[in-house]
């Protein structure tokens, strides 16, 4: 395993990621996982952009009316996912862009519809690992002032077993049909409901000998680690499979 103090080199391994995809079979199905990048990514949110006309700084207790309110994607997980759809399109691949697949939860109701109908319609990632989960989305507001950025992040709604139980038999029909993943991201946070062992028990489904891992977390990593170790004990002189590790 590589240890990674570097945020740039992390980018660097999701490129790597990205091309390791781009130079598989283009005619490959979607849903193939093992020519896919499956980005866990159990914390989602609806991010917005509450902009303050320009010169205009933020003063606690104050009111303030924006110049505009922009919306879009949030979670580290679905930062990935549009990153990696972006860079296939900048090379002209945009349908390599829907083998990344988002293993995530999007609550029930309108901030939920939003958000997959933007990575859908925009960024054409695949559903295929997606959760529509009872409690809502949670929404992060960012107040960008002429001096400063101010976050304000919601709760996260909670996670059944029943719900954590449907997106496991959604990676396994697909493990069970098409091997395992080409590259996975583990990243972010989870929301309530979660293990500990969660990240650990998604990449022991996920993953193979021959899976690129990428780790930008630090919950469950003690069982994530060991759960790696086994996976690549199994590794020979022909299995290209490895993990990267991201510390801040």
């Amino acid at each position: 395993m590589t240890i990674l103090p570097s945020p740039l080199k992390s980018t660097l391994a999701i490129i790597s990621i990205t091309a390791t995809v781009m130079l598989s079979n283009e005619k490959s199905h979607v849903h193939s996982l093992s020519q896919s990048i499956v980005a866990v990514g159990l914390n989602a949110a609806l991010q917005k952009r509450f902009i303050l006309p320009p010169k205009v700084t933020l003063e606690p207790g104050n009111v303030h009316r924006s110049q505009s309110v922009e919306t879009g994607v949030g979670g580290k997980g679905q930062d990935v996912g549009v990153a990696l759809s972006c860079l296939m399109k900048h090379d002209g691949n945009v349908a390599a862009s829907e083998k990344v697949l988002l293993a995530q939860f999007l609550g029930q109701g309108p901030e939920g519809d939003t958000v997959s109908d933007t990575l859908a319609s925009k960024f054409h990632l695949s559903d295929a690992l997606t959760v529509r989960n009872k409690a809502p989305l949670r929404t992060c507001t960012t107040i960008v002032a002429s001096d400063c950025a101010t976050e304000l992040v919601e709760t996260s709604g909670e996670v059944s077993g029943e719900e954590m139980e449907e997106l496991n038999a959604k990676i396994d029909e697909l493990t069970k049909e098409n091997g395992k993943a080409c590259g996975v991201c583990i990243m972010g946070s989870m929301p309530p409901g979660c293990k500990e062992d969660t990240y650990a028990d998604l990449t022991t489904r996920l993953a193979g000998v021959d899976t690129l891992v990428l780790i930008d977390s630090v919950i469950g990593l003690t069982p994530l680690l060991s759960a790696l170790k086994t996976i690549f004990n199994e590794k020979d002189e022909k299995s290209v499979g490895g993990a990267v590790l991201k510390l801040n």
